[in-house]
């Protein structure tokens, strides 16, 4: 390593000579000498001294302090200061400008060298402090996670950057505002979390709960809080550093697995009904064709069996439906004439409806073939008509067609329902 640059600014011609015998005697270097503060700002842009001694009184408009702050503040170079005399206002000035030492003139050099040396490993350390600062705040700020750090008395040290990305509020909205965190809370957690940040400061173990907030947008998020007081070497309480992760997504796949598995729950259930129906269901239509089968002659005997075998294939069809439904949606999907498909469903459905309300049809025999299951296309036609039937004041009519439409561009043309 080499010498050390020094810049000396004195404004006593003969002063300033000793001052740099005495340095070079102590093996320093002397990169300039300057009589003013203004000069000194010049040599210091231009030399880069590693240390300038500075006098505190000098001639011109700039004086010694003046001309330390701005070395300090712009190019980040330890000043020492040289003085034989300054009032107190004067030395007042040169405190609040943070000098790295203070020398009395007349001086030995065995003091100079002193000052020099503890000003230099000073400035040495400072700088190392402030890039592992630099390297941990970097950390912070690119976390994904909104982090903060509360002091004892309950302002905020430090809010990551992350805050603004899930919150819609910037960390220096949270500096000034400490309560803004328990406003944004959402109503229904809001006595849980503000009583976990009103309990005892000195909790040494991880905290960890869960709770929503509604952000700047007015948009509902889960946030996932972890929180743990911070002790110093010392025993001494610090505060408490929180991380708060926005976990809305995983909340929302949680529920929909919630929803997959009650579905799947409810398609068992479903499944087991359906087969005890469908026992049930055969019987009546078994025990139904053996008394037509014993009475084939007799009319009034059909006319009621009739009904009941019409009755009984309906009932089939929801059994059909629910063992769809229980086997998650294995649909027997065939081609067929969509018109035919209504034209068998209506007398099924007519008479859940209205008797005051008519009910008409237009089903031209071109529409084009869909490829459907008969069972759920039925349901889906019976609720259109059921939501029509509650639409239409009685005395009224619903008149439900079907037709073929002008195709998409790129598509094909198709056929629907249309209910009026």
């Amino acid at each position: 390593m080499g010498k050390a640059q020094i810049l000396v600014v004195e404004d006593n011609e003969i002063v300033a000579k000793d001052i740099q015998n005495s340095l070079k005697n102590l093996g320093f270097d002397v990169c300039a000498s300057v009589p003013s503060g203004e000069e000194a700002l010049e040599e210091a842009e231009g030399q880069k001294p590693d240390l300038v001694l500075m006098d505190i009184m000098l001639k011109g408009e700039m004086n010694g302090t003046e001309a330390a702050e701005q070395i300090r503040s712009r190019f980040d170079i330890p000043v020492v200061y040289l003085t034989a005399y300054a009032d107190e206002e004067v030395l007042e000035r040169a405190k609040e400008t943070e000098p790295f030492g203070y020398i009395i003139k007349p001086f030995e050099e065995r003091e100079l060298n002193i000052a020099i040396e503890l000003a230099l490993y000073k400035h040495k350390m400072e700088r190392k402090l402030k890039e592992s600062e630099e390297r941990f705040r970097t950390v912070a700020d690119f976390t994904y996670d909104w982090e903060y750090w509360i002091a004892p008395d309950g302002q905020y040290i430090y809010v990551s950057p992350s805050c603004e990305r899930i919150t819609g509020y910037s960390p220096e909205e949270f500096m000034n505002a400490p309560g803004l965190f328990e406003k944004i809370v959402h109503p229904d957690d809001h006595s849980t979390v503000v009583s976990h940040i009103h309990e005892d400061q000195n909790l040494e173990e991880v905290f960890h709960i869960d709770f929503r907030i509604i952000t700047r947008s007015g948009e509902e998020r889960w946030i996932n809080h972890n929180c743990q007081a911070v002790y110093d070497a010392d025993g001494n309480y610090l505060g408490r550093r929180g991380s708060n992760r926005d976990i809305s997504k995983r909340k929302q796949m949680e529920e929909e697995l919630l929803k997959i598995k009650k579905f799947e729950a409810l398609g068992v259930l479903a499944g087991g009904i359906a087969h005890q129906f469908n026992n049930a269901l055969n019987s009546i239509t078994g025990y139904t064709e053996l008394f037509e089968m014993d009475y084939p002659q007799d009319e009034k005997i059909t006319e009621y069996t009739g009904p009941m075998k019409q009755s009984a294939h309906r009932m089939a069809h929801l059994t059909d439906q629910l063992l769809a439904y229980a086997g998650g949606g294995k649909y027997n999907a065939q081609p067929m004439s969509l018109s035919k498909l209504v034209e068998g469903a209506l007398p099924l459905i007519q008479h859940t409806l209205d008797p005051d309300i008519r009910l008409e049809s237009d089903l031209p025999p071109d529409v084009l073939n869909v490829k459907v299951d008969r069972t759920q296309m039925q349901m889906v036609l019976s609720a259109i008509l059921a939501n029509s039937n509650e639409a239409v004041e009685p005395p009224g009519r619903i008149r439900i067609s079907t037709r073929r439409t002008k195709p998409l561009r790129g598509s094909h043309p198709i056929a629907c329902f249309i209910g009026l």
